[in-house]
């Protein structure tokens, strides 16, 4: 149900957004988010995330799940704003891609930082963890580097068992 939630916001902020022409008559929308490219959209998306986390009959895995995604487009995010100011300051071949890419990555790092709360109250992760998850989101690509050290040493989801050690076995009888 929450993806179903999630599409519709999506759909209507992004319409708002590229088409305000069709929602001229909606006061939710005006004047707000003017010049914040898809902030608007993003705001209600992190609202929904919210909401659904305060919920104990979903499982963690949805905010897991949402913070995997977010983690993984704001790296991505990263990429092509750095593509962007590759072509704006050393090709100069303009500002578009900066145009383009400035908005959204400042839109899903907001989201990042929204879902990095969510998922530290989750998961009950403690504050130098949530510190280093809140500044995995400044230098390129760190998100995605903290997502796969917070997986790996059990801090995303449910925990592993207890590694067997070498020269142990383990055998039932």
């Amino acid at each position: 149900m929450l993806w179903i939630e999630l599409a519709g916001v999506l759909t209507v902020g992004t319409l708002s957004v590229v088409r305000p022409e069709w929602f001229s008559d909606a006061t939710v929308w005006s004047d707000f988010g003017i010049g914040y490219g898809f902030v608007p959209v993003a705001l209600p998306v992190a609202g929904l995330l919210w909401l659904r986390a305060q919920d104990p009959a979903h499982s963690e895995s949805a905010v897991v799940t949402a913070f995997r995604v977010v983690a993984f487009a704001e790296a991505v995010s990263w990429f092509g704003l750095l593509i962007g100011m590759f072509f704006k300051y050393v090709v100069d071949a303009g500002e578009r891609g900066v145009e383009v890419f400035g908005p959204i990555h400042g839109t899903v790092f907001l989201a990042y930082l929204v879902v990095t709360l969510i998922t530290w109250r989750a998961q009950r992760w403690s504050l130098p963890v949530l510190a280093l998850a809140l500044i995995a989101s400044i230098p390129p690509f760190c998100t995605v580097l903290f997502e796969e050290w917070a997986r790996r040493t059990g801090r995303l989801g449910h925990r592993p068992e207890t590694p067997v050690r070498r020269g142990e076995f383990t055998s039932t009888p």
